[in-house]
């Protein structure tokens, strides 16, 4: 399904907040019990450019299935400590909040409940010999008719969640109208994840290689089809192109066997492969790289491909999730390819003539990437934060 936006859904958000309210500074508890690398930074940025007061819970991220069922537990030594007053209780969709508001209702009773999904367990493609647990799916049902407010990474994400999760309630035995009539009464909103830019090494001397070099900066799991990235490198390899290689997406302890192939079978076009942890070094390979490619089928919003804008590289992406709302409209036809077919066809222009990328006018692109640093969203979300403790919701036009 490809969702298409509308020029109001597109503009940024404009927020109406009482004058006498800009300035008030609002305690926020911010909970992660699967605290990712990208939540990890989420949280981070957010605590670092609010205004407000941001008191952090987070909990490494292991086994999120273990997480997410015993996260209204994970904290409950932390609870005494926190100030008399919590203005908002802000979770990600890893947090089991209505068994959570079972064991300490009263001392959150007063905070407006906040859920930010980064993703969901019900339209995460799941491999075939998996099974969705729609146990996870209850969790997230249940903590959405908890919250006074569901907020999303994306327009695709909430509409794709929302609809299909409109779908999965028509099963039930009873209350089907009434649930649905409860989920879609909830106040919802978009907000883009922030990319904090402060650490993008300012004046580095890119040394280009004559071949064109080529990016892959996304999580070596299978809804990344790192396959798909696999068969284009290979097609190039048959057909003489030549081109190298910067691997620094995420990995896991068991290693992706297409990372395996990839790093035996392109062993000599491979200028580094490797997973930073340092932010620094990771944004100076971006820098380093012409191109960056997705052939995912899964991405509720693309961070690493933002990143990637960010570091000037060129990006090829598919036609559908999130891409066509992160590129704007007048640079899909040169960003966004519609099948494999295309991209090997546009892969094999660029491999050639590595040129018609560099010489590409991307600082437009770049520009347009600014709407998603946290110098400009940490104002939405300061407002949204403000906006929801406020007695009426104020509309958002």
């Amino acid at each position: 399904m490809k969702i298409s936006l509308t020029n109001k859904k597109r503009r940024w958000l404009h927020i109406s907040i009482k004058n006498n309210d800009y300035d008030r500074k609002l305690t926020i508890l911010a909970v992660e019990p699967y605290n990712t690398e990208s939540h990890k930074n989420f949280l981070e940025g957010l605590k670092k450019f609010s205004h407000h007061n941001i008191i952090l819970w987070t909990s490494k991220a292991k086994q999120w299935k273990y997480s997410t069922c015993l996260s209204p537990f994970l904290f409950s030594d932390k609870v005494e400590d926190l100030p008399s007053h919590v203005d908002i209780l802000f979770c990600s969709d890893y947090f089991d909040l209505s068994s959570f508001l079972g064991l300490y209702f009263k001392t959150f009773e007063a905070s407006k409940k906040i859920i930010y999904f980064h993703e969901n367990q019900l339209t995460l493609p799941m491999l075939s010999c998996d099974r969705r647990d729609f146990h996870f799916v209850m969790i997230h049902l249940k903590s959405i008719l908890c919250a006074d407010e569901i907020w999303f990474n994306s327009f695709w994400h909430q509409e794709d969640f929302i609809s299909n999760l409109n779908r999965y309630i028509t099963h039930f035995p009873s209350k089907r109208k009434y649930l649905k009539e409860l989920i879609n009464k909830k106040k919802k909103q978009v907000l883009y994840l922030g990319v904090d830019d402060s650490s993008l090494v300012k004046g580095l001397v890119i040394k280009k290689t004559t071949d064109l070099t080529i990016v892959w900066n996304h999580r070596w799991e299978y809804d990344k089809r790192p396959d798909l990235f696999y068969e284009l490198l290979l097609s190039l390899k048959n057909k003489n192109h030549k081109f190298n290689l910067i691997l620094c997406g995420q990995r896991s302890k068991r290693l992706n066997p297409y990372l395996e192939k990839i790093e035996y079978d392109f062993s000599n076009s491979i200028i580094c492969s490797s997973w930073e942890n340092s932010r620094i070094k990771y944004l100076e390979k971006l820098q380093l790289s012409d191109l960056l490619i997705s052939t995912t089928e899964h991405e509720f919003f693309g961070l690493s491909t933002v990143e990637a804008i960010f570091c000037k590289c060129y990006p090829l992406l598919p036609d559908k999730l999130s891409y066509p709302e992160i590129i704007p409209d007048s640079l899909h036809k040169y960003h966004l390819y519609s099948c494999f077919d295309d991209l090997l066809e546009r892969m094999l222009l660029f491999t050639k003539d590595p040129e018609k990328v560099r010489s590409y006018n991307i600082q437009l692109l770049q520009k347009y990437m600014e709407r998603f640093s946290w110098k400009r969203q940490v104002e939405l979300y300061d407002k949204s934060f403000l906006r929801a403790t406020q007695k009426k919701n104020l509309s958002i036009l």
